[in-house]
């Protein structure tokens, strides 16, 4: 579909009106995403709504206000920078984007959400509303916010096509006051909610990634830099089904595969090159001993848990590259991996088998370090390390073009939403 990125904003030359909803407490890189395309890539300056989910309302004991619940993990000071001091239930960060924080309690007859949320969304009309995974909204917040801020198009963030069915509220026309477009980040997830829904819908897919750039110190242009050696992250999260259980990524054939390379080589042969030990760096959310890493591996292996997203970010900039480790198919049919936004996020490419590309197909070769036939991810990893410098830093700055390329995909894809919702206004 070919869109005209020309127009950066409205037909009477006033800049786009965006607004981002988010009471999802999980995958708080998709709101991040949202934010900075509707900046960077709409010509828009966003405001954000967070709302988080709390069993009772509490106040401050002195002034009798709500207590105010700023984004976890350090989110702000990268979507707005070091100065992003504006999520203070209301507040302009100097970042550019104007964060409004809600106490949102289960809705009661005496409380209904569009009363707790009427006091504090006091703009619009907006052009544009973002809702992060209308999918799990179950009570519909994501319309009551179109309603309250009279949106001419919501864009539904779609993160689980196996949560669509045809009879899915938020799908609902009766249930939208304004245009839905359901977006995905990625082709395939699209394609899976696009077969459970028959037509009923049509969910397209467009990638919405905030960049990560170092604040405190350079960015990393040598291999000397590349000290976290290759990194694994995502939640330390377990699966079960019919078929079995375990982890959502499979670190055992990991360590296993680290171990065979251990005792082939030997210390006595290791050198620079082909024969060089791989190091990897775990980052999620869970506890060292989840990993069941062997004794043997203890000095290779680092982990860290719940880091802010400025310094997790910084870690994998310091990797060689992004390691998927699956442990189960789901991030190749309905689902997309949190990988696939910590690469575009950091420039750091991707090792990809080539079932796995064919799945993110909007990565080619030169993004990522493709797997040959038969080869493990270590044995990848180890041919990675003896890459000429040069080659390293190639495919970062290819990844960092797919970005941009991505970013003003998506914009073409809510901007072209929005000339259908309003007539040719855009």
């Amino acid at each position: 579909m070919l869109v005209s990125l020309q127009h950066q904003s409205t037909s009477l030359g006033v800049p786009l009106s965006v607004t981002v909803y988010n009471d999802i407490p999980a995958h708080y890189e998709v709101l991040a995403g949202a934010v900075a395309t509707a900046r960077s890539h709409l010509g828009a300056r966003p405001r954000v709504v967070w709302a988080k989910q709390v069993r009772k309302a509490t106040v401050n004991e002195s002034t009798g206000q709500p207590l105010q619940y700023p984004p976890p993990f350090g989110l702000v000071d990268w979507v707005d920078g070091s100065t992003g001091d504006g999520a203070t239930g209301g507040g302009e960060s100097k970042g550019g984007s104007n964060w409004t924080l809600v106490q949102l309690m289960p809705p009661t007859k005496r409380a209904s959400l569009r009363e707790q949320l009427r006091p504090h969304l006091t703009w619009g009309p907006v052009d544009v509303l973002i809702c992060v995974s209308p999918e799990l909204d179950r009570e519909r917040a994501c319309a009551v916010v179109a309603e309250l801020l009279s949106a001419r198009l919501v864009v539904g963030l779609l993160h689980r096509a196996d949560m669509v069915t045809r009879n899915s509220p938020w799908l609902q026309p009766d249930n939208n006051p304004a245009p839905l477009l359901p977006l995905t980040l990625t082709p395939h997830v699209a394609a899976a909610a696009n077969n459970r829904l028959m037509g009923m819908a049509a969910v397209e897919w467009g990638t919405l990634v905030a960049p990560y750039s170092p604040t405190r110190q350079q960015p990393c242009a040598s291999r000397a830099c590349l000290t976290a050696g290759f990194v694994i992250q995502g939640t330390l999260r377990s699966w079960s089904a019919k078929n079995g259980k375990g982890l959502i990524r499979n670190y055992g054939a990991v360590w296993a595969d680290m171990l065979k390379q251990q005792q082939e080589q030997g210390k006595e042969q290791q050198h620079q090159g082909r024969g060089q030990l791989v190091n990897v760096t775990v980052l999620g959310r869970g506890s060292y001993e989840d990993l069941g890493v062997p004794p043997k591996l203890a000095s290779r292996v680092v982990f860290h848990s719940d880091l802010p997203y400025p310094e997790f970010w910084d870690v994998v900039h310091r990797s060689y590259a992004l390691v998927p480790a699956f442990g189960n198919m789901q991030y190749l049919t309905s689902r997309m991996s949190s990988t696939i936004l910590a690469s575009l996020t950091t420039c750091v490419p991707i090792i990809m088998d080539p079932r796995m590309r064919a799945v993110y197909s909007f990565f080619r070769e030169e993004h990522v370090f493709l797997q040959q036939p038969g080869e493990s991810e270590v044995a990848a990893m180890q041919r990675v390390l003896a890459l000429p410098e040069q080659e390293l830093f190639e495919k970062r700055r290819a990844v960092c073009a797919l970005r941009h390329e991505l970013g003003q995909r998506a914009a073409a894809v809510i901007r072209a939403a929005l000339q259908r919702a309003g007539g040719g206004r855009v």
